[in-house]
């Protein structure tokens, strides 16, 4: 159950005996703070963290900030939305890609991290010195980067992401359609799109004529499976999201995903909520360009509620009455399932609240919170970047000299700020 870990966790911060464990156990038992831990692994997020400071407050103790607490009340209450909780069913129904799971297990966490780290130091090292000095610096940038992060770690460390990247590589193989050249991996909470790569793979993407928008998709897919390690060694997101596994307790496990490439418009998706188990409001994701919906509004929600009506039954099943999901639509030919010329496609699942982005929502807005968790009433509100909004001039795509440095202009991207050196020019 949740709540009986973060009680665990209570009573680890207020170095409790097990006396006083075992009478919130009992008090657990007989309903006495049932509310109260409900509303600690509930969906909103300030009323949980408020929560959490009276449950602290319960144990007689002043933490102040229990952040441990919090920290474990985020995660049981993202967790649900992991990939490999919602993807069976949501294949089952053609809703979202073909995918195969790599589980991590044993010494593959350690290692993984520890390449992470690794490949930290490698790359900022190497900025520092190209920026530093006038001719060829010393270090390059590796070609190899998983040969080079397992041939400076331990023997153990360096077989165990050796031994990842072939079970990677099977799974690739495994959901690859024929005359396929790339698939799209991730861990299944969050993808590697902070990679420290992904500035130069898209530098070169629009040199070989690709738009803005294809490349800014397009530097996730990856050739195999020393490609993608490749990217998840370089990602903040991949190292902090293995770092916060142990949050979720002993029996919690993550998955590297492989999953099935469909080329979709990347400004065409949306960013859609669901509260209570009903749709509350969609939003286009990338809030900072116009899209296909910028005069489709009505559009825009059709394939939202096509794609929530769906789901819906499943997500019942599954318990989950509160997520953030995002839709699109894939071209039948980049998916071998699909039996019309289009069809809508689930490409994620996320947690309701604060963590996840609001797009053109803002979680502190009071008008904005009323409208996402179905306080305000009313059918879906639909937001999209319109003509002549101050988002559609902001120049997505062009090219800008940022920090001093050539580079493609995304606002809001992860592209736009990851540290550039000579060599990615």
């Amino acid at each position: 159950m949740p709540a009986a870990r973060l009680l665990d966790e209570l009573a680890k911060l207020c170095k409790q005996d097990l006396s006083a464990r075992n009478a919130f156990s009992s008090a657990l038992a007989a309903g006495a703070l049932e509310p109260l831990l409900r509303i600690c692994v509930g969906a909103s997020d300030y009323l949980r963290w408020v929560a959490l400071g009276l449950l602290a407050a319960v144990a007689g103790e002043d933490l102040g900030e229990p952040q441990r607490l919090r920290e474990v009340s985020d995660k049981i209450h993202t967790q649900s939305c992991d990939l490999q909780n919602w993807l069976g069913p949501l294949m089952d129904l053609k809703l979202t890609p073909a995918t195969a799971m790599v589980v991590l297990e044993g010494e593959d966490i350690p290692a993984l991290l520890a390449g992470c780290k690794l490949a930290h130091r490698i790359f900022h090292a190497h900025v520092d010195e190209c920026n530093g000095c006038s001719g060829t610096p010393a270090n390059p940038l590796p070609e190899d980067w998983v040969g080079t992060v397992c041939g400076q770690l331990s023997d153990a460390y360096g077989a165990a992401i050796v031994h990842i990247r072939e079970r990677v590589e099977l799974a690739i193989q495994k959901i690859s359609v024929e005359g396929d050249s790339g698939t799209f991996v991730k861990l299944s909470t969050r993808s590697p799109k902070d990679s420290l790569l992904l500035p130069g793979r898209e530098r070169r993407l629009r040199k070989s004529g690709l738009s803005a928008d294809a490349a800014e998709l397009h530097v996730l897919k990856v050739a195999d499976a020393s490609d993608a390690i490749a990217l998840m060694l370089l990602s903040n997101r991949v190292e902090s999201d293995l770092e916060s596994l142990a949050l979720a307790g002993p029996d919690a496990q993550i998955y590297i995903c492989c999953r099935e490439w469909v080329d979709i418009d990347f400004s065409a998706e949306l960013r859609c909520f669901v509260a209570d188990g009903r749709l509350t409001a969609v939003s286009q994701y990338c809030d900072d360009r116009l899209s296909r919906w910028s005069d489709d509004a009505h559009g825009a929600l059709q394939l939202a509620a096509v794609c929530f009506e769906r789901m819906a039954p499943a997500l019942a099943k599954l318990g989950i009455r509160n997520c953030v999901f995002d839709a699109n639509v894939a071209s039948a030919s980049n998916v071998a399932s699909a039996s019309d010329d289009s069809r809508p496609i689930v490409v994620e699942l996320n947690s309701f609240g604060v963590r996840t982005g609001a797009a053109l929502f803002d979680w502190d807005k009071e008008a904005d919170l009323a409208i996402l968790t179905g306080a305000a009433g009313g059918d879906p509100v639909v937001r999209v970047v319109r003509h002549g909004d101050e988002a559609a001039t902001r120049g997505h795509g062009a090219s800008s000299d940022a920090a001093g440095r050539a580079r493609t202009c995304y606002p809001g991207s992860v592209l736009s700020y990851t540290p550039l050196c000579r060599c990615s020019e």
